[in-house]
């Protein structure tokens, strides 16, 4: 009989995939993909991030050959973007020594080509899915960081709040753009706008450069009155708003909406997508996809927020924290992820139409989708299951006139996890969905996990023995979020002891609808 320190370490060392992406090197046939992941170190009671390079032949539908290097442990590396055409990658580092100080690298053909020590500028980096950014300008001649601005001598000791869970001492990130060319970085100034006294009440989230790389756009987050907590909570009053790489025309580009965030702009410098949330009620709920065109400023809906989906298969809406970085395979047609009821799904959508398809059926894909990466030929996902952890997944576009975005898709397995010990812990159990249970609403889901399905053996001798296993029923926190069927550690730790689990979608939870969502508030 394994102890629960066996499970939980056997099974907390099995890697997550946090980003991947193509680089440009690659050719038709060669797919030359960064993949970045993440692992617990047990010992040192941190996540460390690794690094390395997968291979794939290709050869039009056919399985890839895969060759796969070695990992690489990013330590103190914050952050990296390689280039548009592949020949640099920018580095943001911060070493700690006596005094931490923060680097920022170029690097080319194998070894660093500028060095710059910015601790005077400014103090730590942003590496953070909400505010942390690094991005090239399309030249090659720029890039621009998010960093928190220095505090003055003559404030160190004043108190001034943060933004609250998961971002302790981080108060006021500000925009950073480095001129590569004349090897000058420039912290721009306080945003102009609604001002309090000595402080700008706009707070900057994901940057990027237009396409002529001669401004910059990007999210504000308003914190006048007060900060208060930002971790999760997607109902604050937001906008995009543009502003020159020397920071002069400072403008707003969605003053009709209060809520506006993650924009990315396709590769023709036409098209803006963002995502707009509900201000003030529950803190996350379904999302409108949104586009700006970039010629006449005008904002449109693409996909609105669905308030009742008519039927339990029916598409539930948009539940998304941010767009992938790199999401556009035309100039009109996105590839996203999003909350379905229980599970997470691959989603096309098409900006001109608004047409959304589900790449990821339930019937062949009934775990968890993410979308990592997407170009006009190619999709990177992670997936995985409740009892099956995450795989990485090559995506072939292909065109399909019968489908409603024009888009098919064919997948193959570029890695899965190859811990044979952890696989002891995982493989023997079982999941499923349960719904439709009686006397309760339709939008009530159980993921239910069962040990050792038809091995009463294996259950008889587990931590809790017995012919039956006892169940640990889980409501998710929040209120306003969700499970969805994916690999989780604390939930097979205890299915490995030999209990069963019920992971709980009450009301309130996403992924079914907006209704649902504002059902709990005031209940």
């Amino acid at each position: 009989m394994a102890t629960p320190q066996e499970i939980f370490k056997a099974l907390a060392l099995i890697p997550s995939y946090s980003s991947a992406t193509i680089l440009p090197n690659s050719t038709d046939s060669i797919l030359n993909i960064q993949v970045s992941l993440t692992q617990r170190d047990l010992e040192r009671s941190i996540k460390r991030k690794f690094t390395r390079t997968v291979v794939a032949s290709v050869q039009g539908k056919d399985v890839p050959l895969i060759l796969s290097g070695p990992s690489t442990d990013m330590g103190d590396l914050i952050a990296q973007a390689v280039s548009p055409t592949g020949k640099f990658t920018a580095v943001l580092r911060s070493v700690s020594d006596k005094k931490t100080k923060h680097f920022v690298e170029i690097w080319s053909e194998g070894s660093i080509l500028h060095l710059l020590d910015n601790s005077s500028l400014h103090d730590s980096f942003y590496g953070d899915s909400t505010f942390g950014t690094l991005e090239w300008s399309r030249d090659e001649t720029k890039i621009v960081y998010v960093a928190e601005r220095k505090t003055p001598e003559d404030g160190k000791y004043n108190y001034k709040p943060d933004w609250g869970e998961t971002f302790t001492g981080k108060r006021e990130p500000s925009l950073v753009v480095v001129n590569l060319y004349a090897l000058e970085t420039q912290v721009l100034d306080r945003l102009e706008g609604d001002m309090s006294p000595g402080q700008a009440s706009l707070t900057i989230q994901t940057a990027i450069f237009s396409h002529d790389s001669k401004s910059l756009i990007f999210t504000g987050y308003h914190r006048d009155p007060q900060f208060f907590g930002i971790v999760y909570c997607q109902n604050r009053l937001t906008g995009l708003y543009q502003i020159n790489i020397d920071g002069t025309c400072f403008k707003e580009l969605t003053c009709d909406l209060k809520s506006a965030r993650s924009p990315r702009l396709n590769k023709g410098g036409t098209t803006l997508v963002f995502l707009s949330n509900t201000v003030n009620g529950p803190h996350a709920s379904c999302a409108k996809l949104c586009k700006l065109d970039i010629a006449s400023g005008k904002v449109s809906t693409v996909v609105d927020i669905a308030r009742k989906p008519d039927a339990a298969t029916a598409f539930p809406g948009l539940y998304i924290d941010q767009l992938p970085k790199q999401l556009w395979v035309s100039s009109t047609k996105i590839i996203i992820s999003s909350t379905w009821r229980s599970r997470s799904t691959l989603l096309a959508v098409d900006t001109e139409s608004g047409a959304v398809e589900e790449l990821t059926l339930a019937a062949e894909y009934p775990g968890a989708t993410t979308a990592l990466y997407a170009d006009s030929r190619w999709v990177l996902v992670s997936y995985s299951t409740p009892t099956d952890p995450w795989k990485l997944f090559l995506g072939h576009l292909q065109a399909d006139s019968s489908s409603k975005t024009g888009t098919k898709i064919y997948f193959s397995v570029l890695e899965s996890n190859k811990s044979e010990k952890a696989k002891a812990y995982y493989q023997p159990h079982t999941w499923s969905i349960v719904d439709k249970i009686p006397g309760q609403l339709e939008s009530l889901e159980v993921i239910l996990l069962e040990p050792f399905k038809n091995d009463s053996a294996s259950q008889s001798t587990s931590a809790v023995s017995g012919s039956k296993p006892p169940l640990v029923i889980f409501p998710h926190g929040g209120p306003h979020s969700g499970f969805t069927a994916e690999f989780t550690l604390l939930s097979l730790t205890l299915v490995g002891l030999g209990f069963a689990v019920a992971c709980v979608n009450y009301t309130g939870s996403l992924g079914f609808g907006q209704d649902n969502v504002e059902a709990l508030v005031g209940r």
